[in-house]
């Protein structure tokens, strides 16, 4: 008799995009020290916001632009909710821009994309926090994520409109910071296209993820949608407190690379906004 091998199923193809509509030395900085560390873990690539008729700021060379007109061409059921401000985007609608992003050819090989936005900053080496990620089973991976029902008070409920009108299942979340299998990005873009919601992505993403019966899962706190196994990993989960490393306290002027002593060992931190302060201040 011939024994058999059994082969372990292959393991998913990730990678890493980092989103940003702002660029100078710090940002350009922190997306190298990115990029360094996880060099040989996964690939990163740069995504950059640019409206039509701007110019890319000198030396800059992103792996993808995306605009308000390839959003509007990709989603325009979602996109008509979006009243046009002087950037073409009203807050909440975003991921129009950075769902863009990740439906470009260039990223159609991965299996699961990570999306990071430029103010999100760990306190740690990134390949470490990616690595141990790598293993979190999950379509819709963020931070925060809690029911509606649970957080009554979030100021962008007055906003959402659902198509269902079924606020029972609505879910919120985090998503400076979350990973989309390739199955959720695609049902995703199919529900942006036909279904006319409207409001704030935080809540709109996760919940329609779990409605198409897709894993929803935190990647840390101390949450309901976090396993056990990781409670209290990577963030605190006390959203809105100051001390909350990855709330949505005062924000930080400095990435960790520059003011190391001032961060908690291995953390995630939001919002880090360059140039917010003076130095002054």
């Amino acid at each position: 008799m011939v024994a058999q091998t059994v082969r372990s199923p292959p393991r998913p193809s990730d990678c890493v995009v980092f989103f940003t509509h702002l660029w100078d030395a710090r940002i350009a900085s922190h997306f190298a020290r990115l990029k360094r560390e996880m060099e040989g873990i996964l690939p990163v690539f740069l995504a950059v916001h640019l409206e039509p008729g701007a110019s890319l700021p000198a030396g800059l060379q992103p792996d993808i632009v995306v605009d308000g007109r390839l959003a509007m061409h990709l989603f325009p059921a979602r996109f008509a909710a979006c009243v046009g401000h002087r950037t073409g985007f009203k807050p909440g609608y975003v991921d129009l821009l950075w769902l863009a992003a990740l439906l470009q050819p260039s990223l159609a090989n991965f299996d699961r994309l990570w999306v990071m936005e430029y103010d999100v900053d760990f306190s740690g080496v990134w390949s470490r926090f990616f690595t141990e990620a790598a293993g979190y089973d999950a379509d819709l991976l963020a931070t925060h994520l809690r029911f509606r029902r649970d957080d009554l008070d979030w100021v962008w409920l007055n906003e959402i409109a659902d198509p269902d009108d079924h606020p029972d299942d609505h879910i919120i979340g985090l998503l400076a910071l979350a990973r989309l299998s390739r199955i959720a990005l695609s049902r995703l873009a199919l529900s942006y296209r036909h279904d006319r919601w409207a409001g704030h992505f935080e809540l709109i993403i996760p919940t329609v993820i779990s409605r198409l019966g897709l894993r929803v899962a935190d990647l840390g706190g101390n949450g309901s949608f976090t396993d056990p196994s990781r409670r209290g990993r990577w963030y605190d989960g006390t959203s809105g407190l100051e001390h909350d490393p990855f709330g949505v306290g005062t924000p930080r002027s400095d990435y960790f690379a520059e003011s190391p002593a001032g961060y908690a060992k291995g953390r995630l931190y939001h919002p880090v906004k360059p140039g917010w302060f003076s130095d002054a201040s």
